[in-house]
């Protein structure tokens, strides 16, 4: 009768656990390109980090990540599970430029400067339920 109650218990608490991580069905797949100032971005960091509920303070949900390439494209990937995507819905997108000497160091030391003005590094985006490869950021350095 006690490995009968493990099991239930063990069961139990995959179900529960299933409903923590996002939904494959909410996970689209999302590119875009990066300009800045008319001409494409390479080596910038896009992080897309989805709006959540206001209400529900206790609500955080599976941010995006992606980086530039020498035409200024990106591909988001979840942040966790790393898969490849974003989350359907309203997104914060920041892009940044900005490299760190030494991540591993707790000093403030940047490799190199931000090139992205502070009025267009932050955006809005909505993530449609089919996804997206036009999720294009237009940036300038003024």
């Amino acid at each position: 009768m006690r490995n009968g109650s493990l099991w239930a218990c063990l069961l139990l608490s995959v179900i529960a656990c299933t409903g923590c991580e996002p939904h494959s069905a909410a996970v689209v797949p999302v590119s875009g390109t990066v300009t800045l100032d008319g001409q494409p971005l390479a080596g910038a960091t896009v992080n897309f980090q989805p709006i959540t509920d206001k209400s529900s303070a206790a609500q955080v949900a599976t941010g995006s990540y992606g980086k530039t390439d020498e035409q200024g494209r990106y591909t988001l990937r979840l942040i966790d599970p790393d898969q490849p995507g974003a989350l359907i819905g309203k997104h914060m997108v920041t892009v940044t430029t900005a490299v760190s000497a030494d991540p591993a160091s707790d000093e403030l030391k940047l490799q190199q400067a931000e090139r992205i003005s502070d009025k267009s590094r932050t955006q809005e985006i909505e993530v449609p339920p089919g996804g997206t490869d036009k999720a294009d950021l237009v940036l300038s350095s003024k």
